[in-house]
């Protein structure tokens, strides 16, 4: 099956095969979460509360894993069937704020019933032209599976979403910028150093594929040439999406605001700086 286009591992799935998941039962300090009410959960807040929001696009993944505990008698874990639920969902506008823009809001969530992960919500973007996706945001939910886990989780939610209005305005003000901040090859040879600094990417596994993407981008046979080919530090920033896409949302944190914050340090130095240099 299909694997889900930013978790490498997890296989696509719909809506409703994620509600008709099966949850394994619970112990007295480890409450299991369904996945399917995490998602209906989310998705009912969403268009309950966010003034002309609907959902335009969903996708959803779920994961076999290895039990933390259980084993079978040669010794080996026992796999529990969708251990783990990963999904986005992306948002359309009635009042058509997303007119002619280059890239989409949307959320990103993850459930575990195997201590992998906990009940995890957190905001970002998604490029139009690739759909590559980001988690930028500052605002999110991360809500342990305790007795109480599922109240702080449900609380935590409608804080967040009360405040996704301002973080949808701070997500436009950065991706603005981005397309309008020029950059050089030594800007973004800083800016992917600077990542690996601060432990957002992997110096041996995504550095190099990151930059070469980032120099792909300018060849005018590229098929993203139209949307990324243009040198700024909007292309260098999707060329981070690009290659880090499968593996959002796994991790001890969604993959992304780290590298957001590298972009806006960079955007605030280049209005003072017509030769930019990261601050570390």
């Amino acid at each position: 099956m299909e694997n889900l286009t930013i978790v490498d591992g997890a296989r696509k799935v719909v809506l409703e095969e994620v509600i008709d998941s099966e949850t394994p039962l619970s112990t007295e300090t480890h409450i299991k979460f369904p996945h399917g009410m995490v998602v209906t959960e989310v998705r009912d807040r969403i268009q309950q509360m966010i003034p002309h929001a609907h959902i335009a696009e969903e996708e959803y993944g779920l994961q076999d894993g290895p039990h933390p505990e259980y084993k079978d008698p040669d010794g080996n874990p026992l796999i529990v069937k969708d251990a783990n639920c990963y999904g986005t969902i992306t948002f359309g506008w009635d009042d058509h704020r997303d007119q002619d823009k280059c890239w989409a809001f949307m959320v990103a969530l993850r459930n575990s019933h195997i201590k992998k992960y906990p009940c995890e919500v957190f905001s970002g973007d998604k490029t139009y032209a690739c759909f590559n996706g980001m988690i930028t945001g500052t605002e999110g939910v991360s809500a342990r599976h305790t007795p109480n886990g599922w109240d702080k989780f449900s609380y935590q939610l409608y804080k967040m979403l009360g405040n996704l209005e301002q973080e949808y305005n701070t997500i436009d003000k950065r991706i603005t910028g981005l397309r309008e901040t020029e950059i050089t090859d030594g800007n973004a040879a800083e800016i992917i150093l600077q990542n690996i600094n601060w432990k957002n990417i992997d110096g041996n596994k995504e550095a190099v594929p990151i930059f070469r993407q980032y120099k792909d981008y300018a060849d005018s046979g590229h098929q993203y040439f139209d949307a990324f080919g243009e040198r700024s530090a909007w292309s260098l920033y999707n060329a981070f999406s690009d290659v880090i896409k499968p593996t959002v949302l796994k991790g001890n944190k969604m993959r992304g605001a780290g590298i957001a914050l590298s972009f806006d340090n960079y955007m605030d130095t280049a209005q003072i700086n017509k030769s930019p240099k990261v601050i570390n």
